[in-house]
Protein backbone atom coordinates (compact mmCIF):
# COMPACT_ATOMS: atom_id res chain seq x y z
CA UNK A 1 0.00 0.00 0.00
CA UNK A 2 1.83 3.03 -0.88
CA UNK A 3 1.66 6.40 0.61
CA UNK A 4 1.22 9.51 -2.08
CA UNK A 5 1.39 12.55 -0.07
CA UNK A 6 4.10 14.75 0.11
CA UNK A 7 7.15 14.65 2.61
CA UNK A 8 6.66 17.93 4.17
CA UNK A 9 10.42 17.81 5.97
CA UNK A 10 8.89 19.31 8.58
CA UNK A 11 9.16 17.74 12.35
CA UNK A 12 5.59 18.62 13.28
CA UNK A 13 3.84 17.44 11.01
CA UNK A 14 5.61 13.41 10.79
CA UNK A 15 2.08 12.29 8.82
CA UNK A 16 2.68 14.26 6.06
CA UNK A 17 4.87 11.72 4.56
CA UNK A 18 5.18 9.10 1.56
CA UNK A 19 5.89 5.90 2.33
CA UNK A 20 4.96 2.04 1.92
CA UNK A 21 2.60 0.14 4.51
CA UNK A 22 2.01 -3.89 3.76
CA UNK A 23 -1.42 -5.73 4.89
CA UNK A 24 -1.87 -9.46 5.71
CA UNK A 25 -5.20 -10.39 4.95
CA UNK A 26 -6.64 -14.71 6.31
CA UNK A 27 -8.18 -17.13 4.31
CA UNK A 28 -11.73 -15.14 4.47
CA UNK A 29 -10.26 -11.68 3.30
CA UNK A 30 -9.76 -10.16 6.68
CA UNK A 31 -6.99 -7.90 7.33
CA UNK A 32 -5.06 -9.34 10.37
CA UNK A 33 -2.33 -7.16 10.34
CA UNK A 34 -1.14 -3.88 8.84
CA UNK A 35 2.53 -2.39 9.01
CA UNK A 36 4.98 -0.27 7.69
CA UNK A 37 8.18 -1.11 5.35
CA UNK A 38 8.61 2.26 4.23
CA UNK A 39 9.02 5.43 5.83
CA UNK A 40 10.09 9.15 5.41
CA UNK A 41 9.78 9.43 1.41
CA UNK A 42 7.71 11.55 -0.68
CA UNK A 43 4.60 10.85 -2.73
CA UNK A 44 4.85 6.99 -3.37
CA UNK A 45 2.92 6.47 -6.35
CA UNK A 46 3.28 3.03 -7.48
CA UNK A 47 5.61 0.13 -8.19
CA UNK A 48 6.09 -3.29 -8.57
CA UNK A 49 6.73 -6.76 -7.27
CA UNK A 50 10.08 -8.78 -7.92
CA UNK A 51 9.75 -12.22 -8.51
CA UNK A 52 12.02 -12.91 -5.24
CA UNK A 53 9.21 -11.34 -2.99
CA UNK A 54 10.02 -7.79 -2.83
CA UNK A 55 8.30 -5.00 -3.25
CA UNK A 56 9.52 -1.78 -5.58
CA UNK A 57 8.24 1.61 -4.04
CA UNK A 58 8.28 4.32 -6.60
CA UNK A 59 8.46 8.18 -5.71
CA UNK A 60 6.70 10.99 -7.33
CA UNK A 61 7.85 13.52 -5.63
CA UNK A 62 4.68 15.95 -4.73
CA UNK A 63 6.83 18.59 -2.14
CA UNK A 64 8.68 20.42 -5.69
CA UNK A 65 7.97 20.36 -9.02
CA UNK A 66 11.49 20.00 -9.40
CA UNK A 67 12.45 17.24 -6.25
CA UNK A 68 14.22 14.09 -7.64
CA UNK A 69 12.26 10.55 -6.97
CA UNK A 70 13.53 7.36 -6.44
CA UNK A 71 12.66 3.31 -6.37
CA UNK A 72 13.25 1.87 -2.71
CA UNK A 73 12.95 -2.06 -2.67
CA UNK A 74 10.96 -3.24 0.22
CA UNK A 75 10.74 -6.39 2.49
CA UNK A 76 7.08 -7.02 2.68
CA UNK A 77 7.15 -9.86 5.42
CA UNK A 78 9.33 -7.98 7.86
CA UNK A 79 7.13 -5.43 9.91
CA UNK A 80 8.73 -1.94 11.06
CA UNK A 81 11.72 -2.56 8.14
CA UNK A 82 12.88 0.59 6.25
CA UNK A 83 12.99 -0.14 2.25
CA UNK A 84 16.54 0.03 0.48
CA UNK A 85 16.91 3.20 -1.81
CA UNK A 86 18.42 2.01 -5.41
CA UNK A 87 19.79 5.26 -7.36
CA UNK A 88 20.84 3.08 -10.28
CA UNK A 89 17.00 2.96 -11.40
CA UNK A 90 17.16 6.60 -11.81
CA UNK A 91 16.11 9.52 -10.28
CA UNK A 92 13.15 11.25 -11.57
CA UNK A 93 9.19 11.25 -10.78
CA UNK A 94 8.29 7.60 -11.00
CA UNK A 95 5.23 6.13 -11.80
CA UNK A 96 5.80 1.86 -11.86
CA UNK A 97 7.81 -0.69 -12.43
CA UNK A 98 7.89 -4.39 -13.73
CA UNK A 99 10.58 -6.76 -13.51
CA UNK A 100 10.98 -9.07 -16.91
CA UNK A 101 12.80 -12.25 -15.63
CA UNK A 102 13.34 -13.86 -18.96
CA UNK A 103 15.70 -10.94 -20.07
CA UNK A 104 16.22 -10.19 -16.39
CA UNK A 105 15.59 -6.12 -17.06
CA UNK A 106 13.37 -3.94 -14.58
CA UNK A 107 11.11 -1.49 -16.44
CA UNK A 108 10.35 1.68 -15.38
CA UNK A 109 7.67 5.12 -15.87
CA UNK A 110 8.18 8.57 -15.99
CA UNK A 111 4.78 10.34 -14.56
CA UNK A 112 5.53 13.09 -16.36
CA UNK A 113 3.88 14.47 -19.68
CA UNK A 114 7.06 14.12 -21.61
CA UNK A 115 8.08 11.14 -20.03
CA UNK A 116 10.39 8.65 -21.06
CA UNK A 117 10.17 5.15 -20.36
CA UNK A 118 13.15 3.34 -19.28
CA UNK A 119 14.81 -0.13 -19.24
CA UNK A 120 17.67 -0.94 -16.49
CA UNK A 121 19.75 -3.68 -16.90
CA UNK A 122 21.55 -5.03 -13.60
CA UNK A 123 24.76 -6.09 -12.93
CA UNK A 124 24.30 -8.66 -11.15
CA UNK A 125 20.64 -9.79 -11.60
CA UNK A 126 18.36 -10.43 -9.02
CA UNK A 127 21.04 -7.44 -7.41
CA UNK A 128 19.14 -4.01 -8.75
CA UNK A 129 22.18 -1.48 -7.04
CA UNK A 130 24.08 -1.32 -9.99
CA UNK A 131 24.16 -1.98 -13.60
CA UNK A 132 23.82 -0.73 -17.31
CA UNK A 133 22.09 2.34 -19.32
CA UNK A 134 22.86 3.40 -22.27
CA UNK A 135 21.78 6.53 -24.52
CA UNK A 136 20.57 6.17 -27.87
CA UNK A 137 19.99 8.51 -31.27
CA UNK A 138 16.89 7.16 -33.23
CA UNK A 139 15.92 8.44 -36.84
CA UNK A 140 12.02 9.42 -37.06
CA UNK A 141 11.34 6.11 -38.34
CA UNK A 142 12.70 4.29 -35.05
CA UNK A 143 15.92 3.00 -36.88
CA UNK A 144 18.66 3.33 -34.40
CA UNK A 145 21.57 6.10 -36.70
CA UNK A 146 24.21 5.27 -33.21
CA UNK A 147 24.62 4.80 -30.17
CA UNK A 148 27.65 5.19 -27.61
CA UNK A 149 28.16 4.01 -23.99
CA UNK A 150 29.48 7.08 -21.99
CA UNK A 151 32.07 4.60 -19.95
CA UNK A 152 33.62 2.76 -22.94
CA UNK A 153 31.40 -0.03 -23.15
CA UNK A 154 29.11 -1.88 -25.49
CA UNK A 155 25.98 -0.15 -25.74
CA UNK A 156 24.68 -2.60 -27.81
CA UNK A 157 25.77 -5.54 -25.46
CA UNK A 158 22.04 -5.69 -23.71
CA UNK A 159 19.78 -4.67 -26.30
CA UNK A 160 17.96 -7.92 -28.14
CA UNK A 161 15.61 -8.37 -30.29
CA UNK A 162 14.36 -5.52 -32.56
CA UNK A 163 12.35 -2.98 -31.08
CA UNK A 164 11.23 0.59 -31.55
CA UNK A 165 13.96 2.78 -29.04
CA UNK A 166 12.04 5.70 -29.50
CA UNK A 167 9.80 3.82 -26.99
CA UNK A 168 12.02 2.70 -24.11
CA UNK A 169 15.29 4.65 -24.96
CA UNK A 170 17.23 4.67 -21.73
CA UNK A 171 18.27 9.20 -21.65
CA UNK A 172 19.67 8.92 -17.92
CA UNK A 173 22.98 6.62 -17.12
CA UNK A 174 23.56 7.56 -13.98
CA UNK A 175 26.71 5.98 -13.54
CA UNK A 176 28.19 8.53 -15.22
CA UNK A 177 25.08 11.02 -15.99
CA UNK A 178 26.22 12.65 -19.75
CA UNK A 179 24.27 16.06 -19.29
CA UNK A 180 25.07 17.50 -22.32
CA UNK A 181 26.45 16.87 -25.67
CA UNK A 182 28.53 19.12 -28.12
CA UNK A 183 30.71 19.20 -31.01
CA UNK A 184 34.15 20.17 -31.25
CA UNK A 185 34.84 20.42 -35.44
CA UNK A 186 33.31 17.18 -36.25
CA UNK A 187 34.38 15.37 -32.87
CA UNK A 188 31.11 14.64 -30.73
CA UNK A 189 31.34 15.16 -26.73
CA UNK A 190 29.52 14.33 -23.54
CA UNK A 191 29.49 16.06 -20.56
CA UNK A 192 29.76 13.80 -17.44
CA UNK A 193 28.51 14.86 -13.97
CA UNK A 194 29.89 12.08 -12.15
CA UNK A 195 33.47 11.52 -13.45
CA UNK A 196 33.42 15.75 -13.58
CA UNK A 197 34.70 15.58 -17.02
CA UNK A 198 34.08 15.82 -20.65
CA UNK A 199 34.79 12.75 -22.74
CA UNK A 200 34.63 12.45 -26.80
CA UNK A 201 32.41 9.95 -28.40
CA UNK A 202 34.15 9.22 -31.04
CA UNK A 203 37.83 8.45 -29.15
CA UNK A 204 36.91 7.97 -25.66
CA UNK A 205 40.85 7.74 -24.85
CA UNK A 206 40.19 11.97 -25.03
CA UNK A 207 38.46 13.88 -21.86
CA UNK A 208 38.89 17.06 -20.38
CA UNK A 209 39.20 16.91 -16.87
CA UNK A 210 37.72 19.59 -15.06
CA UNK A 211 37.93 18.15 -11.60
CA UNK A 212 37.06 21.04 -9.91
CA UNK A 213 32.93 20.16 -9.50
CA UNK A 214 30.65 18.06 -11.34
CA UNK A 215 30.45 19.72 -14.69
CA UNK A 216 27.09 20.07 -16.84
CA UNK A 217 26.96 22.11 -19.97
CA UNK A 218 29.61 22.29 -22.46
CA UNK A 219 29.69 24.71 -24.81
CA UNK A 220 32.47 25.53 -27.98
CA UNK A 221 33.14 29.08 -28.95
CA UNK A 222 36.36 30.56 -30.66
CA UNK A 223 38.85 27.81 -29.84
CA UNK A 224 37.77 27.34 -26.50
CA UNK A 225 35.11 24.82 -24.27
CA UNK A 226 33.49 26.32 -21.33
CA UNK A 227 31.76 24.32 -19.28
CA UNK A 228 29.59 25.01 -15.95
CA UNK A 229 30.31 23.67 -12.66
CA UNK A 230 27.25 23.32 -10.69
CA UNK A 231 29.19 25.12 -7.80
CA UNK A 232 28.80 28.52 -10.35
CA UNK A 233 31.97 28.86 -12.24
CA UNK A 234 32.54 28.18 -15.68
CA UNK A 235 35.76 25.80 -16.55
CA UNK A 236 37.47 26.93 -19.91
CA UNK A 237 39.89 24.55 -21.87
CA UNK A 238 41.97 24.66 -25.13
CA UNK A 239 40.32 23.02 -27.85
CA UNK A 240 43.53 22.24 -29.02
CA UNK A 241 45.59 20.70 -25.82
CA UNK A 242 42.27 19.97 -24.16
CA UNK A 243 43.77 21.43 -20.79
CA UNK A 244 41.90 23.79 -18.95
CA UNK A 245 43.02 27.41 -19.28
CA UNK A 246 40.83 29.10 -17.12
CA UNK A 247 38.35 29.38 -13.90
CA UNK A 248 35.74 32.09 -13.36
CA UNK A 249 33.84 32.49 -10.56
CA UNK A 250 30.29 33.73 -10.76
CA UNK A 251 29.53 35.01 -7.29
CA UNK A 252 30.30 38.42 -7.04
CA UNK A 253 28.37 40.22 -4.41
CA UNK A 254 27.41 37.03 -3.19
CA UNK A 255 26.26 37.02 0.94
CA UNK A 256 28.22 35.08 3.71
CA UNK A 257 24.53 32.69 3.77
CA UNK A 258 23.43 32.71 0.01
CA UNK A 259 24.43 30.07 -2.78
CA UNK A 260 23.79 30.65 -6.47
CA UNK A 261 21.75 27.62 -7.02
CA UNK A 262 22.34 24.59 -9.72
CA UNK A 263 24.75 26.61 -12.02
CA UNK A 264 23.57 24.54 -15.21
CA UNK A 265 23.11 26.46 -18.75
CA UNK A 266 25.60 28.02 -21.05
CA UNK A 267 25.58 30.23 -24.11
CA UNK A 268 28.61 31.97 -24.86
CA UNK A 269 29.15 34.74 -27.75
CA UNK A 270 31.82 37.41 -28.56
CA UNK A 271 30.99 39.64 -25.58
CA UNK A 272 28.15 38.03 -23.64
CA UNK A 273 27.54 35.04 -21.52
CA UNK A 274 24.24 33.41 -20.56
CA UNK A 275 24.07 30.87 -17.76
CA UNK A 276 21.00 28.99 -16.31
CA UNK A 277 20.53 28.55 -12.54
CA UNK A 278 18.05 26.25 -10.45
CA UNK A 279 16.98 27.11 -7.23
CA UNK A 280 18.55 24.30 -4.98
CA UNK A 281 15.91 21.67 -4.24
CA UNK A 282 16.25 19.12 -1.53
CA UNK A 283 18.42 16.08 -3.17
CA UNK A 284 18.56 12.54 -1.02
CA UNK A 285 22.10 12.33 -3.06
CA UNK A 286 23.63 14.85 -0.52
CA UNK A 287 26.95 14.59 -2.10
CA UNK A 288 25.65 16.60 -5.03
CA UNK A 289 25.49 19.41 -2.81
CA UNK A 290 28.80 19.26 -1.64
CA UNK A 291 29.69 22.18 -2.75
CA UNK A 292 27.17 24.25 -0.22
CA UNK A 293 29.57 25.63 1.91
CA UNK A 294 28.60 28.98 2.90
CA UNK A 295 25.18 28.61 3.41
CA UNK A 296 22.20 26.97 1.98
CA UNK A 297 19.88 30.06 1.11
CA UNK A 298 19.72 30.08 -2.19
CA UNK A 299 19.07 32.32 -5.00
CA UNK A 300 16.00 31.83 -7.42
CA UNK A 301 16.13 30.04 -10.72
CA UNK A 302 17.11 32.31 -13.20
CA UNK A 303 19.41 32.95 -16.06
CA UNK A 304 21.70 35.62 -16.08
CA UNK A 305 24.72 37.56 -18.31
CA UNK A 306 27.91 37.96 -17.96
CA UNK A 307 30.21 40.61 -19.72
CA UNK A 308 33.49 39.00 -21.19
CA UNK A 309 36.07 38.77 -20.73
CA UNK A 310 35.51 40.14 -16.98
CA UNK A 311 32.64 37.65 -16.19
CA UNK A 312 30.74 40.75 -14.63
CA UNK A 313 27.20 40.46 -14.06
CA UNK A 314 25.14 42.84 -16.06
CA UNK A 315 21.79 41.60 -15.56
CA UNK A 316 19.33 38.38 -14.11
CA UNK A 317 16.02 37.14 -15.44
CA UNK A 318 14.25 36.02 -12.84
CA UNK A 319 11.88 33.37 -14.08
CA UNK A 320 10.19 31.88 -10.86
CA UNK A 321 7.37 34.30 -11.53
CA UNK A 322 6.65 32.72 -14.85
CA UNK A 323 6.39 29.20 -12.67
CA UNK A 324 9.95 27.96 -14.05
CA UNK A 325 11.41 26.34 -11.33
CA UNK A 326 14.90 24.43 -13.00
CA UNK A 327 17.00 25.46 -16.00
CA UNK A 328 18.82 22.69 -17.71
CA UNK A 329 20.07 24.39 -20.61
CA UNK A 330 20.35 28.11 -22.16
CA UNK A 331 19.77 28.40 -26.65
CA UNK A 332 18.99 31.21 -28.36
CA UNK A 333 15.83 31.37 -30.22
CA UNK A 334 15.30 30.26 -33.36
CA UNK A 335 15.89 32.93 -35.96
Amino acid sequence: SNSEVPNTGLPLLPLLSGGCGALRFDSQGQVVDAYSILTGTDGNCAGGKTPWQTWLSCEEPQAAADAPGLTYECDPFTPGSQGTALPALGIFKHEAVAIDPVNEHAFLTEDETDGNFYRFVPDSYPDLSAGTLQTAIVADDGTVVEAWHTLDGDPWEHIRGERDLRIGADLKPHASHPNHVFLVGDERWATRFEQRDAVSLDDPTRRIAVDRERIHDGFVHDGRIHFTTVDGHVAVADAETLEIVGMHALDDGLGDDESLGWCRGLWVTDDHAWVGFSRIRFTKVRARLSFLRTGTRSRPTRVARYSLPDWRLETEIDLEPAGCNAVFTVAPWPA
